[in-house]
């Protein structure tokens, strides 16, 4: 993998997108930021034409049986790259325990939130009619679930807190392995991913860095560079995640131009491997079978800051805004008095 991946698009290009992506949200449906968007693509096509760039460039993310915390740092962390801890989880016991009968015989009483949120989901199940919050579809309990699953209903888990619900599925992590991998300057935070085979999650790009534990299943991920912004073209709507309405099967070439000139990584991941995925990462995540995972979060400052587009509009002009999810992952930390911000994890500050 190539550590230069970040810069195919040229600096001055990158420097003019990120700009004007911070001033479409400023100024919303701007004709002339709009003109001006589209003139930067322009630019940008016919500089990787010139550097005859080939379209549809795909390289696999890299694996390895074992990666030393210093070479990790060096050249994965620091370079904003994923990489593959192939079976670095196999015998936490995550891996050992967690499925859908576990969850069914172990909390079989518990309810849980569906949530549809805008973008991410896909078009055919998206029920939240562009609303500005994440949107509270419906409740279910874990029994009637895992028994809708098995028979073929495709009801997706997203951003389930089921380990802030049962902290003791916290214990079911290496959390020695985990600290000495992660570099952490706020905190640290779990999203829960239970659901079932053919479910996706679309292109998005979020503010922290993570690793992502297959405790259960296989899924198929697709991964672009965050300077990949402006032929990605994503909404700017001010949400707290990034988002884009590109088609990775059939992407729109008028809205989307140039898009075929980016290299994208592909991983398929499986039961006990570990995927680092770095902050503001285009990402887009299919499940090839049932399954469980987590992502535990962590806010490395290196990369919270390497693309000051996103920092400046997640800082400014993002709902819920930076300030209120510390105070709902502080100070209101029961999920109950959450619910207008569900995709807001709590913080844990001494894992």
């Amino acid at each position: 993998m190539k550590s230069n991946i970040h810069n195919e698009i040229p600096f001055i290009d990158r420097f003019f997108s990120s700009a004007i992506f911070v001033l479409r949200h400023a100024f919303p449906n701007s004709p002339s930021l709009e003109s001006a968007r589209k003139k930067n693509v322009a630019s940008i096509i016919t500089k990787l034409k010139e550097q005859k760039v080939s379209a549809f460039r795909t390289l696999e993310v890299e694996r390895y049986d074992e990666l030393s915390e210093q070479d990790f740092v060096k050249n994965y962390l620091n370079k904003g790259l994923p990489v593959i801890f192939t079976k670095g989880a196999e015998s936490w016991p995550c891996t050992q325990k967690w499925s859908l009968d576990y969850l069914k015989a172990t909390y079989p009483t518990d309810e849980f939130s569906l949530i549809d949120s805008t973008g991410l989901v896909e078009d055919s199940y998206d029920m939240s009619e562009g609303k500005d919050r994440p949107v509270l579809i419906d409740k279910i309990k874990a029994t009637d679930f895992v028994d809708a699953l098995k028979k073929g209903d495709k009801t997706y888990l997203r951003f389930c807190p089921i380990m802030e619900t049962h902290p003791e599925l916290c214990d079911d992590l290496d959390h020695n392995w985990l600290k000495k991998y992660r570099r952490c300057f706020l905190g640290i935070s779990y999203q829960t991913f239970i659901g079932p085979m053919k479910r996706k999650t679309p292109l998005h790009s979020e503010t922290t860095a993570f690793f992502y534990i297959m405790a259960d299943g296989e899924k198929q991920w697709t991964l672009y560079s965050p300077t990949a912004l402006p032929l990605i073209n994503p909404e700017t709507e001010g949400r707290g995640y990034n988002y884009t309405k590109l088609n990775l099967e059939k992407p729109d070439p008028v809205k989307y131009a140039g898009f075929e000139y980016l290299t994208r990584y592909n991983c398929h991941l499986k039961k006990g491997d570990i995927l680092f995925v770095p902050a503001w990462m285009w990402h887009e995540v299919e499940s090839l079978t049932n399954a469980w995972g987590v992502s535990y979060r962590f806010t490395s400052l290196r990369g919270f800051l390497k693309h000051p587009a996103f920092f400046i509009v997640r800082l400014f002009f993002s709902k819920p805004s930076f300030l209120e999810i510390l105070y709902y992952s502080f100070f209101r930390s029961d999920i109950a008095k959450r619910k207008e911000n569900l995709l807001t994890p709590k913080i844990y500050l001494k894992k």
